[in-house]
């Protein structure tokens, strides 16, 4: 059913191929009242008033297809697993596949370096499924869950400036959208597939490897900066309630004299039901936003794609953050 992307079957095919897997390993042939019966009784199967028999939900497919290659070490369809890893349907046969180890470092360096990652549609579906992947994996050590979360953040790096010139695009959701609300959309995406209690401490690791990379190169950047942002959000995120990273990137003076990222980590908070943030630093939050005001202002009315890699707009009157 994964193979041909088919998800039902002539009820006279299933028959025949309900008996002859009974003949071949020596068991009894079922009639055809038989065969009715096991489908009404399963719970998992329907037939309709073409007489074609299916299962109610695909993710029955998906959970079955991964207990078939995993526990009979199907080697050809592990690899279709990885090569096929944002196809909806074989995504989440792969996380059941991971469900059923719970610890698979070689998936995911296989998951890594193999998965396609052509365009933006690619690299926001391995979000995704990275994200569930790793929670899948929630015995494997968080040294090596860490490649799952810093390979999604790469992705949502390369996707910035696309996405930009999707806000020159009519036909585009992103069309018109301001540079802060896209990096907002940005952050919320990884949250999303990666708020998960199990990855804590993976999140937590990564925050500190992104710390000392900062300290090593003696480089403040901005692509830096909002990595930490979304991993200490994803960690404020009420799923996990620790706020104590975002505390220390508020303390970070890149962060806090960036031109849009305070703004960004204001509208992340307020997503993430930011009343219960320390008061003290929603304040400092608020102040520095205040300072840039008139430049905000001014970025909040453009589309992303009127600013540059320097945050300045691309034309002769715009305001200097």
């Amino acid at each position: 059913m994964l193979d041909n992307n088919i998800y039902e079957i002539d009820l006279s095919f299933f028959k025949e191929f309900i008996n002859k897997f009974l003949i071949d390993r020596g068991y009894q042939l079922q009639n055809d009242d038989d065969i009715n019966d096991l489908i009404e009784k399963s719970g998992l199967l329907y037939q309709d008033e073409n007489n074609m028999v299916g299962f109610k939900q695909i993710a029955f497919v998906e959970f079955l297809a991964s207990v078939e290659i995993y526990h009979n070490q199907r080697d050809t369809h592990y690899k279709r697993l990885v090569e096929n890893f944002n196809d909806i349907n074989w995504q989440n046969t792969a996380i059941f596949y991971a469900g059923q180890s719970k610890e698979l470092v070689n998936m995911i360096d296989d998951v890594v370096e193999k998965a396609p990652n052509l365009d933006i549609k690619d690299r926001f579906m391995n979000v995704g499924g990275m994200g569930y992947l790793s929670q899948a994996l929630y015995q494997t050590k968080p040294k090596d869950r860490k490649k799952l979360v810093f390979k999604s953040l790469d992705n949502l790096m390369n996707s910035i400036n696309e996405i930009k010139e999707f806000t020159r695009d009519e036909k585009s959701l992103f069309y018109n959208m301001p540079y802060p609300l896209m990096l907002t959309i940005i952050s919320f995406w990884f949250t999303e597939n990666f708020k998960s209690i199990t990855l804590k401490q993976t999140l937590v690791d990564s925050f500190g490897d992104l710390e000392m990379l900062n300290f090593e190169s003696s480089k403040e950047s901005f692509e830096n900066d909002l990595k930490l942002l979304i991993i200490s959000s994803t960690l404020y995120n009420t799923y996990i309630a620790d706020e104590s990273y975002l505390l220390k990137l508020f303390d970070k003076p890149s962060f806090m004299k960036h031109p849009i990222l305070p703004l960004v980590a204001d509208m992340i908070i307020d997503l993430n039901n930011g009343t219960h943030l320390n008061p003290e630093y929603r304040r400092r939050i608020a102040k520095e936003i205040k300072k840039k005001r008139e430049y905000i202002k001014d970025v909040l009315k453009e589309p992303a794609y009127r600013y540059g890699e320097d945050f300045i707009r691309d034309d002769d009157y715009s305001i200097s953050p």
